[in-house]
């Protein structure tokens, strides 16, 4: 997607103007982004492996919709030499494939200490760690895995609170979870038929104030990341700013940011100062790290299944990886859909081996990815679209 899908709000995930619209394999759904490509070669067979990059849900969101593997490393274990920027700071490149397997190898190779990368000291402590050791199920029954139970919101279902426990559960099962990345009941089975411990967290009960916070300084990171990677190009780059390039831009709107860029040109014209920025930085990272080291104290677990920490994640640089999980039930019939469903894992900063360990103990439980229908999806993406 476009500027890593911070175009403008009205841009659809996996469009650029050069390249036209992504489709999701399974069929008309949302590739979601912004590596909405990188998702989609891997899941309809056109690569092994991909390379993704995330900033706030960029890698693992675009991984579950297109119903394939996608890992969103601790922040510095890869270099983000060529990575166009969109917040220096939270911006990481990260492995997709159709099996933890894959990921596992693809990051093998990635990963990497850059000592001009932000925590890439930090990251250094992981630089002998071979993660194809932890596609294992011994290394994961060493791990207590949260599950977030979303019963925070049956109070809009009728008849919940007068339901027993089990058929609340049923009932968040089918009106809720298969929205909220399919972190249902079947997946606690799974893991505990792998012998992993698991320990059920109720929403409600979580910490409050999740940090949003990264929206305060999102706009100088992308202008003045963008500066930079001009001023750093060899041979120099024919423009040396992001306001060069709406100026091009402007040159045929039409054609060039058909959906508009209104992101693009708040960036420009953002009027936070360099020191406002480092301390929006600051802030939004130690937000994220007392948020995240009070739910694993709280509830003593190793490891997350939630269904939307990416803003949070990617302000504390935190490791997330999504595994597909089957797919998606009809709103209406409760039948299953083509759309695929996935669980995102996360955990503690450097905690990556132990993503892939629960990963793959999920993916031998569950059958992981699931080849698409290319021909059926086509059909039913051009009934829908005309395209």
């Amino acid at each position: 997607s476009e500027w890593a899908n911070y175009t403008d709000p009205c841009m659809p995930s996996g469009f650029s103007a050069l390249g036209g619209q992504t489709r999701n394999p399974n069929g008309p759904y949302d590739t979601l982004g912004s590596s909405s490509g990188s998702a989609v070669a891997v899941a309809a067979d056109l690569t092994t492996v991909s390379v993704g990059s995330e900033t706030a849900g960029s890698l693992v969101q675009p991984a579950r919709a297109n119903g394939v593997v996608g890992m969103r490393p601790s922040k510095g274990l890869v270099s983000g030499d060529y990575v166009i920027p969109l917040e220096p700071t939270l911006d990481t490149a990260g492995p997709m494939g159709r099996s933890v397997t894959d990921v596992a190898v693809l990051l093998n190779t990635l990963a990497a200490t850059d000592p001009s990368e932000p925590r890439g000291a930090d990251a250094a402590a992981l630089a002998d760690v071979d993660f194809t050791d932890y596609l294992s199920l011994e290394e994961a029954q060493k791990l207590r895995v949260g599950v977030v139970r979303f019963d925070v919101f049956g109070a809009t279902i009728p008849g919940y609170a007068d339901a027993a426990a089990e058929e609340q559960q049923q009932m968040l099962d089918a009106g809720y979870t298969p929205m909220l990345n399919g972190a249902s009941m079947s997946v606690v089975e799974a893991l505990e038929s792998q012998g992993i411990e698991v320990v059920l967290i109720n929403m409600s009960e979580f910490p409050g104030d999740v940090p949003n916070a990264h929206n305060a300084f999102m706009n100088y990171g992308f202008r003045e990341g963008i500066a930079n990677l001009f001023g750093d190009m060899d041979p120099p780059a024919p423009i040396t700013s992001l306001a060069d390039a709406v100026a091009i831009v402007n040159e045929d709107p039409a054609a060039r940011a058909p959906y508009q860029e209104r992101h693009v040109e708040s960036a420009v014209a953002t009027e936070i100062t360099a020191e406002e920025y480092a301390a929006a930085v600051a802030e939004a990272r130690q937000r994220a790290d007392a948020w995240l080291a009070a739910v694993y104290e709280q509830y003593e677990i190793d490891v997350l299944m939630y269904g939307s920490l990416f803003t949070t994640g990617g302000a504390a640089g935190v490791p997330a990886i999504n595994i597909p999980v089957g797919f998606k039930s009809d709103s209406e019939t409760g039948e299953p859909t083509r759309e695929p469903a996935g669980v995102i894992i996360t955990g503690p900063y450097l905690s990556d081996a132990q993503l892939i360990a629960v990963g793959y103990a999920l993916e031998q439980a569950l059958g992981g990815y699931t080849a698409p229908d290319l021909d059926a999806a086509i059909e039913e993406i051009e009934a829908v679209t005309g395209q």
